[in-house]
C-alpha cells in the first residue's frame, strides 16, 4: 500500500502542476506509477469537467468557453505531454531516416514542423470543442477522455521495448507485469460501460480512441523503432484531440 500511495504522490507531481503537502520520489515505487496513471487521467478529467459546468453555470460565451476549455487541461497538466508532441512531431514529419529522426527527438530545440503540428492540433481542438458545446454534449465525457488515453499510453509504456536508453521508459516498465497489464485493460472495459450509460453513442469516443493509439503506436515503431516518454505523450495528446472530435461528430 505504501509503494502505491508513493507512486500516486509521484505521478500526480510528475504529471500535474497540482500541489501536494510533501513531494516523494522513491524509484522502487515506480513501477506501480503506469498502474494508477489512469487515475491521474481521472483528477485531471474531475477538473476539466468542473471548468465546463461552471463556465455553462455562469452562462459564459461558447467562443470563451471554447477557449477556457481547450487550454484547461494542459495548464493542469503543465504542459508535458505537449512537450512531448512537439518532439515526435519534428521527428516524424522531418522524412529523414531513422537514425535523423533520433537525432532530432532528442535535440531539445524546437523545429518549424512542430510549431506547424501544434497550430494545427489547436484549430482542430478548438473547432471540435466549440462543435461539441454547440450541440451541447453530457460533460461527464470530459472525465473520461483523459482516463482512456493515460490508460492507452500506460499500457503501450509497458507492453513495449524502451527506446534506446530511456531513463522514464525503462523507469515504468521494470517490475510490470501482467497484473498491470490486467488492472488497465478492466479500467478501460470499465470506461466502456461508463461510456455506454452517458448515451448510446458516447461508446464510440473510447474505441476511436483506442484504435487511434493503436495505429500511432505501430507507426512509431516503425519510423522511430521503439517508444519512449515523448512518444507516449504524442499518442495521448492524439488520441484525447481524436476523443474530442468524436464528441463534435456524434
Amino acid at each position: 500500500m505504501k509503494n502505491l500511495l508513493n507512486a500516486f504522490n509521484m505521478a500526480v507531481s510528475m504529471f500535474t502542476v497540482i500541489p501536494l503537502p510533501k513531494y516523494i520520489w522513491e524509484e522502487k515505487s515506480a513501477k506501480y506509477m503506469m498502474r494508477i496513471y489512469p487515475f491521474v487521467g481521472f483528477i485531471v478529467g474531475l477538473i476539466w469537467y468542473g471548468g465546463g459546468v461552471l463556465l455553462k453555470y455562469f452562462e459564459i460565451s461558447l467562443m470563451m468557453s471554447t477557449g477556457i476549455l481547450l487550454t484547461l487541461p494542459f495548464i493542469v497538466t503543465g504542459f508535458i505531454h505537449l512537450d512531448g508532441f512537439m518532439d515526435v512531431c519534428d521527428a516524424l514529419l522531418s522524412r529523414k531516416s531513422k537514425e535523423d529522426k533520433l537525432k532530432i527527438l532528442k535535440d531539445s530545440r524546437v523545429g518549424a514542423f512542430a510549431v506547424i503540428a501544434l497550430g494545427l492540433l489547436f484549430i482542430m481542438d478548438f473547432a471540435g470543442i466549440y462543435t461539441a458545446l454547440e450541440k451541447d454534449f453530457n460533460l461527464i465525457a470530459l472525465i473520461l477522455i483523459p482516463i482512456i488515453s493515460r490508460t492507452i499510453a500506460a499500457y503501450i509504456i509497458i507492453s513495449n521495448e524502451p527506446l534506446g536508453e530511456s531513463y522514464y521508459g525503462n523507469l515504468f516498465k521494470n517490475g510490470t507485469g501482467k497484473i498491470d497489464k490486467i488492472t488497465l485493460g478492466i479500467t478501460f472495459i470499465i470506461i466502456l460501460i461508463l461510456s455506454y450509460f452517458l448515451g448510446n453513442k458516447y461508446i464510440i469516443m473510447p474505441l476511436v480512441m483506442g484504435v487511434v493509439g493503436l495505429i500511432l503506436l505501430k507507426n512509431c515503431k516503425k519510423e522511430l523503432g521503439g517508444i519512449n516518454g515523448d512518444v507516449a505523450g504524442y499518442i495521448l495528446v492524439l488520441t484525447e484531440v481524436f476523443g474530442i472530435l468524436v464528441l463534435a461528430i456524434i
